[in-house]
């Protein structure tokens, strides 16, 4: 299932990773902090596109076509946030975010299955081996779960707060976002 139409989809699939790298450059120049997991979200998704274009998976399109529908629903919310508008759904869209890596992670896990099975323990029930090297696979698998994890961290830390409660350090309120020259982050 790898086809000159969808690896030219891929290459330019690819070549949006990097261009989604602006907006990381964009909060650099304005002075915003960068978290971990939006700038090792957006790097390794580059290499990561990298690693299944030149390493042939099949089972791309289905992240890839999941991710392209979140970013123009985030991409919006950006556009609609910098002019000025109030979104309330913030948080459905971290949701969505995370039901994305689900469906995608059992695609990947799926087809990683498939292909594990079909060539080293074809007793083992499945559909055949698909196109894609083990390496990239495997890379994909782990860097999507890892992906998982951080989004799920991330939707926690931020929307599982209970809601007015100043963060406390060593038993004073942290108002400024330092409380005995450590940082805490504050809303």
């Amino acid at each position: 299932m790898w086809t000159n139409r969808l690896e030219f989809y891929y290459m330019i699939n690819y070549y949006f990773k990097w261009l989604e790298l602006i907006d990381t450059v964009f909060l650099a120049l304005k002075k915003k902090p960068l978290a971990f997991l939006h700038v090792f979200h957006h790097s390794a998704t580059a290499l990561l596109c990298y690693s299944q274009l030149n390493g042939k998976t099949s089972i791309q399109w289905v992240p890839i076509s999941i991710n392209l529908t979140v970013h123009v629903i985030m991409y919006y919310y950006y556009y609609a946030t910098a002019g000025g508008a109030k979104i309330w759904w913030k948080k459905y869209l971290t949701t969505f975010q995370i039901a994305q890596f689900v469906i995608d992670l059992f695609a990947v896990y799926f087809g990683t299955y498939s292909y594990y099975a079909a060539n080293y323990f074809p007793y083992l029930p499945n559909m055949g081996s698909c196109a894609g090297t083990e390496s990239a696979a495997v890379f994909g698998c782990a860097l999507l779960s890892s992906y998982l994890f951080l989004f799920v961290q991330f939707y926690i830390e931020t929307y599982s707060k209970p809601k007015g409660k100043k963060p406390v350090a060593n038993g004073k309120a942290v108002t400024n976002g330092f409380a005995n020259g450590h940082a805490h982050k504050t809303e």
